[in-house]
């Protein structure tokens, strides 16, 4: 009996908070939110005059201005009262070209070989010894001396590589080259993804050239012949050990001359002031740049993340409407750097004394406009609800709250399948500093990072419903709902 009883206290406990809080909270708080404007707002930060939003580029200044516009016509509070813009610097860096050379020939980088899969450059002079593996095999690679060395192989698809790349790097070899068998659509792809007139941009900081970061380059097979002094037709039917260690290693010198220039890039930071307490805050995020543009064209990030940027906006305009502010500050901070490493989130993070606030949560908005084929509608995943089950459960207090509420799917916080998501987005900053933290997010999709993510592919009403409960959590964490 005593048990009944404790269930019955403990539930009429729940019950009480509940119903309190379910009086507190008003449906018409929620009618200012309007696929409408979500759209509008996508169609604008998506367009071609923004031109992919990259990080330092003149679309993501556009972007930066229009979300401060935003914010400026809502007459929230700037951060630190002044600007709405928290400036840090970026290292941008470009190569003037990088070049091989061996004995007494010089071979052009972008010509007759490309650093492949990355923008990072490698040491400005480094020197390296190479060795032939034939068709790069477990067995052939581990009969062979590769350890800080560099290994050239023959493949003939592009999965062979990613096996060859990853034997090679746990055998201890620092570099691969290789060479396409048959044809060179390879070759030719990289040319044009790979081109010098691609350019990355990171933290000043962290410029710095290494001769040990493992990376991967793809030749001519002419290159191959030349380094090797056997013809490339000879050199890619060599699948036996025997055959390949009559192919003498040698040594090679790489070149990469690197141009260095300091460029800023800004978060755009607004807030509304609490009633409560001065210093708790809500910080709620979105990342608003993208890829940018290449010779495939424009990366939209319509979904990636013109669309969590615009519910950010859409939350702003709608919790500057009420008419009792809420007991704890919300801060809400489109971010810049997050494809380039989620480096505005942790620039405000990391910098506490640019900001007077202490945070209390964060609610991270990325990529919240498309469908699946898993769950196909009415739906939303969220990020975090292990690492803290208290957000989790306010969440589904508010999921109950809103007229339409969404199965609340948690595909994504299998680490097996997908890895660990949450160091990949921007609540990652917060949560590394023990702060709570839970991301919304509808899934990845076919046209992630490619021109293909284009506005008219997002359900705006969908986008609707789900900004609609990130707002009730929002109200419930900065009203103190326990």
């Amino acid at each position: 009996m005593k048990y009944i009883i404790l269930f019955l206290g403990l539930f009429t406990i729940a019950s009480t908070s509940f119903y309190a809080q379910q009086s507190k909270f008003k449906r018409k708080f929620l009618k200012p939110i309007n696929a409408t404007d979500l759209k509008n707002n996508v169609y604008i930060l998506a367009s071609d005059s923004l031109n992919g939003r990259e990080t330092g580029s003149p679309g993501q200044k556009k972007a930066a201005k229009y979300i401060s516009d935003y914010f400026s016509s809502l007459q929230l509070t700037p951060l630190n009262d002044t600007t709405y813009f928290q400036t840090f610097e970026l290292g941008t860096i470009k190569w003037q070209g990088y070049s091989l050379i061996h004995q007494k020939d010089t071979f052009a980088g972008f010509k007759q070989f490309i650093h492949y899969n990355s923008h990072t450059p490698f040491a400005d002079t480094l020197k390296l010894d190479l060795v032939f593996a034939g068709n790069g095999s477990e067995e052939i690679l581990k009969e062979l001396s590769i350890q800080d060395k560099a290994v050239f192989v023959i493949l003939s698809t592009l999965d062979e590589l990613s096996v060859s790349s990853r034997l090679a790097k746990n055998m201890g070899a620092t570099k691969l080259f290789w060479s396409q068998r048959g044809n060179q659509e390879a070759f030719k792809e990289a040319k044009k993804v790979y081109g010098p007139q691609r350019r990355r941009s990171i933290r000043i900081q962290d410029l710095q050239n290494s001769d040990t970061t493992f990376s991967t380059f793809i030749t001519q097979p002419q290159l191959c012949s030349s380094l090797f002094t056997r013809p490339f037709s000879n050199l890619e039917k060599m699948t036996s050990l025997d055959s390949i260690k009559t192919v003498k290693s040698t040594n090679i010198k790489l070149f990469s001359p690197i141009k260095k220039l300091a460029k800023p890039t800004e978060n755009v930071i607004a807030y509304i002031p609490g009633s409560g307490n001065q210093n708790e805050s809500i910080v709620i995020t979105a990342h608003y740049d993208h890829v940018g543009a290449n010779r495939r064209g424009i990366y939209y990030g319509a979904d990636d993340n013109a669309s969590g940027t615009s519910v950010l906006l859409e939350l702003a305009k709608t919790f500057s409407q009420l008419s009792k502010p809420c007991d704890k500050n919300l801060i809400f901070i489109a971010t810049s750097g997050e494809e380039k490493g989620l480096l505005g989130a942790h620039y405000f993070s990391d910098h506490p004394e640019q900001h007077r606030f202490e945070i209390k949560a964060n609610i991270n908005i990325d990529m919240i406009g498309r469908t699946d084929s898993t769950h196909k509608d009415n739906y939303v995943y969220l990020l975090g609800s292990r690492e803290y089950p208290k957000l989790d459960s306010i969440c589904h207090l508010a999921n109950s709250l809103i007229k339409e509420p969404l199965a609340l799917q948690y595909d994504y916080e299998d680490k097996e399948i997908y890895g660990n998501l949450i160091e990949r987005c921007d609540l990652y900053a917060f949560h590394k500093k023990n702060i709570p933290s839970l991301g919304f997010f509808s899934g990845l999709h076919k046209d992630y990072h490619k021109t293909t993510d284009t506005p008219d592919k997002l359900n705006y009403e969908l986008m609707e419903k789900r900004a609609k409960l990130i707002f009730t959590m929002i109200y419930l964490i900065a009203n103190d709902v326990d």
